[in-house]
């Protein structure tokens, strides 16, 4: 007859305690029973966020793609009256579409860009004055870490310029110079070297200039500068 093997007293402790996987999950799930409709509505209230978050990000989206469309529309009769159309003739025939356009979507990516086509073409007409106020109120609706941001205080730095305002402009297109937007910085030097030349600030003009050639040697007036300086 086998010989039966004996149970230690260990292993009999562990048959007769409950197993602590099962205690602890019979725990988690009488918690959650307690809890139930507080949890539940925490789960739904979390979802219901992320719905509403998720909507209003498709919703915007769908209205930025609209946006775009109807600009494309606008900037195609812009275009239809030939790239030599004076811009008293365009805005006479526009303006009014694009400041509707501009009422209703002028916090979009479409309407910055038709903001800015309206102040080129008041800039143009000879009205420096409304090119002004829509590129100052460009810069400071948007983020700076928006295009639109500096390209409104380029524009309004010309316009400074345009009307006598020296000393606004060489702020402004200082700040341009310091910016984060490349594409503006040559132009705003070159236009600083200018300023501080018709100042009588020889030295600064200089300088400016040289910095502008040493930085961006193909600059489109770096043979002219060099000619200057040499001369």
């Amino acid at each position: 007859m086998a010989k039966m093997q004996r149970i230690s007293r260990s292993r009999k402790r562990e048959l007769v305690e409950p197993d602590k996987f099962i205690t602890r999950t019979a725990r988690l799930l009488n918690l959650f029973a307690r809890h139930r409709r507080s949890v539940l509505l925490a789960v739904a209230a979390f979802f219901g966020i992320a719905a509403v978050l998720l909507g209003v990000r498709y919703f915007s989206q769908k209205a930025d793609a609209r946006a775009f469309v109807e600009y494309t529309h606008l900037a195609a009769r812009h275009q239809a009256m030939g790239p030599a159309a004076p811009a008293e003739q365009v805005l006479k025939g526009l303006e009014s579409d694009f400041q509707a356009f501009i009422d209703r979507h002028g916090k979009r990516q479409a309407g910055r860009m038709a903001r800015l086509a309206l102040a080129d073409l008041y800039f143009r007409s000879g009205r420096v004055d409304d090119a002004q106020s829509v590129y100052e109120r460009l810069h400071q609706e948007v983020a700076p870490d928006a295009f639109a941001h500096w390209a409104g205080k380029n524009g309004a730095a010309y316009a400074y310029a345009a009307q006598g305002q020296v000393d606004k402009a060489l702020a402004a297109f200082g700040e341009l110079v310091d910016g984060p937007v490349s594409v503006f910085r040559a132009d705003a030097l070159y236009q600083l070297g200018r300023l501080y030349a018709a100042k009588g600030q020889g030295d600064k003009s200089r300088e400016t200039y040289a910095r502008l050639l040493n930085d961006y040697p193909g600059y489109v007036y770096a043979d002219m500068l060099k000619a200057q300086s040499e001369g």
